[in-house]
């Protein structure tokens, strides 16, 4: 594993790598995610989790549109017996160190991490179903901020009285109803899933199973907030993905010698580049400490040694949305003769993308 969470196998860049769950594509698309995966935590719960494999260089011919590894995961099944699983995971500031050599270091911590498997018959040696959930909620600490607030860095000659100024004027002199917010001290990381599998044994020979698989991942990424500018929060963004998975599949024995396998799914995945005061509105930076404006007294043609404000989405947010929708079917027979074993098939995939991305489309201001 890397320090991103991605796997690589075989020296191959972990967005490279195939992903599946049951046979449906899982891997990150379009590679936004340095690790491989569509989420930050993985788009299922371990609990829920029967077997996983990991392939160098898969030679089947069914294995292919990849150039990396495969990693291949296969879903626990529902038996005549009920079987369940929960577990929870609590930390809070208050179960850390709170000082460094002797040091107060007052950060808080929060984090909470539950969920469960549960498993069973619907009816005895014919239809099964199994279900996992699981949910992390966390907050990380921003680390810089204004002077005098207490944070871990301090924005250069700037202090919560500056940054209230301009938020004022911007709503008084200007009447914007636009949020142009603070700096808050937390914010939240939220990564949710969950997934439905039905067995059913139709007949001896043949059986059909039907997954359900849901994941969620949301993190705020704080932007334009360093020593030298602060950054309010209409300039940060909600980053994260939100992914439906679902899979039909149906296996059947026809002799012992001749066996096929129909599977369709469908993903639908969604790319989130929100900021909390909307897309909608320029990039605005605003000089703590003029020193110079031309004879017309509109143009700043000179900034101070202090730091400026910032609000309003930054300049690759202001129109930025991906939604892809991909459908595939997959047609698969093997039948074996003696000593030989032979394999044919088909597969067809449609794939649907909306991809938006307009850098500045509202203006970048100074």
């Amino acid at each position: 594993t890397r320090g991103d969470g991605g796997i690589s196998i075989a020296g191959s860049n972990p967005r490279t790598n195939r992903v599946s769950i049951d046979g449906n594509s899982t891997q990150d698309e379009f590679g936004l995610n340095t690790g491989g995966l569509p989420t930050r935590r993985g788009p299922i719960s371990l609990e829920a989790i029967e077997q996983f494999s990991v392939n160098a260089v898969p030679t089947d011919v069914q294995n292919g549109d990849f150039t990396g590894g495969a990693l291949d995961a296969v879903l626990r099944s529902g038996e005549n017996e009920f079987h369940g699983s929960a577990f929870v995971n609590y930390l809070n500031d208050g179960m850390v160190g709170d000082s460094i050599r002797g040091r107060p270091v007052g950060q808080p911590v929060t984090q909470q991490n539950y969920g469960g498997f549960l498993s069973g018959p619907i009816l005895q040696d014919r239809l099964f179903f199994s279900g996992s959930y699981e949910k992390y909620e966390s907050a990380q600490s921003t680390q810089t901020g204004p002077e005098g607030g207490g944070f871990s860095n301090s924005i250069r000659g700037i202090n919560q009285a500056a940054i209230d100024n301009v938020v004022n004027i911007f709503n008084t002199v200007y009447a914007a109803d636009f949020e142009a917010g603070g700096i808050p001290r937390n914010t939240p990381i939220l990564d949710e899933k969950y997934h439905l599998k039905l067995d059913w044994n139709i007949t001896d020979n043949h059986r059909l199973t039907l997954t359900n698989i849901y994941s969620l991942s949301e993190v705020i990424q704080p932007t334009n907030i360093n020593v030298t500018s602060a950054g309010l929060r209409s300039q940060w963004y909600l980053t994260g993905e939100e992914i439906y998975n679902y899979s039909a599949q149906l296996n059947s024995d026809w002799t012992d010698a001749f066996s096929t396998e129909i599977r369709l799914t469908h993903r639908d995945y969604e790319r989130r580049q929100d900021p909390p005061s909307g897309q909608e509105f320029a990039d605005i930076t605003v000089c703590n400490a003029p020193i110079s404006i031309d004879t017309t007294g509109n143009t700043l043609t000179g900034c101070g040694p202090t730091s400026v404000v910032r609000f309003g989405p930054d300049q690759f947010r202001q129109a930025n949305f991906l939604e892809t929708g991909v459908t595939t079917l997959q047609l698969q027979g093997a039948y074996s003769l003696g000593d030989h074993f032979f394999k044919f098939g088909y597969q067809g995939q449609k794939t649907d993308i909306f991809n938006l991305f307009v850098p500045s489309s509202d203006g970048v201001y100074y």
